[in-house]
Formats: C-alpha cells, structure tokens, sequence
C-alpha cells in the first residue's frame, strides 16, 4: 500500500491522484498534489474531532443534528468544548461525510 502508517502519503502519491482527478474537476483551478494534501489533513482533522465527539459518553452523534445538545446535555456538552475545544461547530450540526471516512479511518 501506498498509505504507509496512519494513511500518510507522500508526494508522488498525491501527485498521481491530481493527475487522476483532472478530468473530474468542474470548478476551481487545476488541483495540484499539495492541495490534495491539504485537502486530505483537513479531512483527516475533522473525522478526528467528529470521531471524539460522536463516542463521547453522555450524547447521542447524529449525522444531521450533531451532538445534538439539549438543555439537559449542556452539561456534557461544557465537558467535550473543555476536553475538545475543535468540537463547537458539531453542536447542534452534523458531519455529512464521517460515516464514509469511518470505513476505512
């Protein structure tokens, strides 16, 4: 494989799927290796953060709704934002993409 650990490529690798995903680009400017990296470390952070959240004790994750905050799981809510300070925008507000990126994470 070309993922070594922790699904870390490097640059020929990224280099090859912007070349493969020329055709596919509708928007934008041509996609270069670099951008596809980034792109995939951003991904990679938020399934991290999303990961946290979603199997954290005292909430239900939803795709759609997030954490799904009520007023009786403030509390725990104030316990995740103290322990993962990235997680405020999945209060009420779901990931679309987690449940794909947790097949093969």
């Amino acid at each position: 494989t070309k993922g070594g650990d922790g699904l870390n490529f490097n640059r020929t690798f990224w280099n090859q799927v912007a070349e493969h995903l020329a055709p596919f680009t509708t928007s934008g400017g041509v996609k270069t290796g670099d951008a596809c990296s980034t792109k995939w470390t951003r991904l990679r952070t938020a399934y991290s953060i999303v990961d946290r959240v979603a199997h954290y004790s005292g909430i239900s994750w939803s795709a759609e709704r997030g954490a799904d905050i009520t007023f009786e799981s403030e509390g725990v809510w104030a316990n995740i934002i103290k322990n993962i300070p990235t997680a405020k925008p999945y209060r009420n507000k779901g990931w679309p993409l987690y449940e794909y990126l947790a097949e093969f994470m």
